[in-house]
This record gives structure tokens, C-alpha cells and sequence, in this order.
């Protein structure tokens, strides 16, 4: 399973996004630089010339978004620096927007509500802009390894944005998500988009692990409820190590159930559910089931994590 570690902001201010998922030809109608011939006295050399579309750098109203006057989700002055850095790989340029745009909005996410003090909830929205930051930095770092931090610093010119930063970074702590695949998945095509008001409860994963043997016959230890209106990646592993198989069982209550599996040594059974729990009512747990099939000893591990795409 791939983690990514969280980074969850504490700031008051709530903006309305626009779900519309927006890709480099929403930013690029066309080339942002040409290259114009010039002769003079028999010899001919070329000017950069920007084009026309591009915003106006100079201007900030001092919010911790910032103006985007052409609203493709990417600060001003920002969308001109890719350019600028990145004026003839269109490739980088579209990593480069990927990491503006979740920049932009990590500054200006808000917590949801607490529900009690030891439940501090997380945002899908925030769990998806912390994985695609950490998903484009691996494209970007392969290229220029300090381009990324510069765009993310471009959006900290402020005293209000570094504070928003500061309180956005002080929750890495809480949870511990970590990103381990280092490999960089993005296209050029690839949109960037944000979207889901469902929240998590603290970092929205369960896990387990147990044994199983011909005397326990059935291991049912974990219902938990992580959230609400969140899609739930649910696994179970019957370990290597096992000496034979066992049957596997994912449910929420009053809700989707994955029904009996059986899992021979090495196999993992992984199953959506679309998590809503009722902190009123305390319905709603997701659980699950081992039992014993054959085999001696059988070791097994549950995984419950949020599914962000």
C-alpha cells in the first residue's frame, strides 16, 4: 500500500472552488513564448516575444489566494513564472501548473468542524491536494530538484500566506501518511481538479493485523466509523507466511458488503466502500471477518484507508 504523509491546514478563510478540472490547454490557449526573427545589417538573431493571453505579474490584492485574473485556478504571477522558467518544455510546464494550482489552494483550504476533542477531521480535499503535490514533486524533482520548492515559496509573499502555511504545516505531525513510491505518473494531459466535501476523521485509516488457527475459528476484531461521505479502500492480506487459507469478509453496516472470499498464502482482497458514517447515531461502522479454512496457523492484516484519486 502507498501512503502519503498529510499536511492539513488550520485556516479560517473558506473559499468556493470551481470543480471544473482544468488541464495546460485551459491555461495555454496557445504558445506563451515565440521566437521573432531579426535581421540587422545582414545578420539575424531572435527575440522572445510573450504572448498576448498572459496576465499581469505586477498585480496583488494581498489575499492568501491571490489574483487569478484568466481563472485557471493558478495565481498570476505564479502562471507567469512557469513561463518563464519553462518557456520551451511544454511538459515541465504542465507539471509546474499541477503543483501552482494545489499550491494555491493548500493556502487557502479550512478543517471542517470538530466533531470532539479527539477527533480532529480531514478534509478529502485536503488529503487529495496533499497526494498531488507530493505526486507532481517527483515529476518535477527529477528535472530541477529545487524548481518545486521555489513555485510553492512563490505563494508564502506574504505574511498571511506563510502563516497560512505555517498552520497548514504544523498538522504533518497528526498524521502519518507517507508517500513511497518516488515514481512520476503524470502526463502531460493529466487535469488538475478539486473536488469531494467528504472529511475523515484524523487521517481516515484502520489497520490491523491478527491470527487465525483451527481453535479460534473466526477473528472478528475491528468496526470502526472514519468518516462521512468518504470512499474507504479496504484490504485484507493472507500473509506468506500462513499455512493455509482462510475466507475474508468487508461490510459497512446497513450498507455494501463484499461478501465471503477466500485468500490462499500471498493473496489480498481489497474492496471499495463508499464510507458514511452517523456521528449521531453511531451507525454505519465499517467491519470485518476472518475465518479459519485450513492450515495450521494463519496470519492476516486489515488495511482501511481513504481512496483520493
Amino acid at each position: 500500500m502507498n501512503y502519503f504523509k498529510l499536511l492539513l491546514l488550520t485556516s479560517s478563510l473558506i473559499l468556493t472552488f470551481n470543480a471544473y478540472a482544468y488541464t495546460i490547454d485551459d491555461v495555454e490557449p496557445e504558445a506563451p513564448i515565440s521566437l521573432i526573427p531579426v535581421s540587422i545589417g545582414g545578420i539575424t538573431f531572435f527575440v522572445f516575444k510573450q504572448s498576448e493571453y498572459l496576465p499581469n505579474e505586477g498585480d496583488d490584492d494581498n489575499s492568501i489566494a491571490g489574483i487569478d485574473s484568466d481563472n485557471d485556478g493558478i495565481r498570476d504571477d505564479v502562471e507567469v513564472k512557469v513561463v518563464l522558467d519553462k518557456p520551451f518544455d511544454r511538459l515541465q510546464r504542465s507539471y509546474l501548473y499541477n503543483l501552482a494550482f494545489y499550491s494555491r489552494k493548500m493556502l487557502s483550504l479550512s478543517a471542517p468542524p470538530e466533531r470532539d476533542s479527539r477527533h480532529s477531521p480531514t478534509s478529502i480535499k485536503q488529503l487529495k491536494v496533499i497526494k498531488q503535490i507530493q505526486q507532481v514533486k517527483h515529476c518535477i524533482d527529477s528535472d530541477d530538484p529545487f524548481l518545486s520548492n521555489e513555485i510553492i515559496a512563490s505563494h508564502l509573499d506574504s505574511q498571511q500566506r506563510f502563516e497560512a502555511y505555517l498552520d497548514f504545516s504544523e498538522q504533518i505531525q497528526r498524521i502519518g501518511l507517507v508517500n513511497e513510491d518516488p515514481q512520476c505518473f503524470l502526463s502531460e494531459s493529466d487535469s488538475f481538479e478539486l473536488e469531494g466535501d467528504g472529511f475523515c476523521y484524523n487521517s481516515c485509516i484502520a489497520n490491523r493485523s491478527g491470527l487465525i488457527d483451527k481453535s479460534t475459528s473466526v477473528n472478528k476484531s475491528m468496526s470502526v466509523g472514519l468518516g462521512e461521505g468518504v470512499t474507504i479502500r479496504a484490504s485484507i492480506q493472507n500473509l506468506f507466511k500462513s499455512h493455509g487459507n482462510i475466507t475474508v469478509r468487508i461490510w459497512q453496516d446497513n450498507g455494501s458488503d463484499s461478501g465471503s472470499v477466500e485468500l490462499t498464502p500471498g493473496q489480498t482482497f481489497e474492496y471499495l466502500i463508499d464510507h458514511d458514517y452517523d456521528w449521531g447515531s453511531k451507525s454505519g461502522y465499517l467491519r470485518y471477518e476472518v475465518e479459519y479454512v485450513s492450515g495450521d496457523r494463519n496470519w492476516f492484516k486489515v488495511e482501511f484507508q481513504p481512496d483520493v484519486q
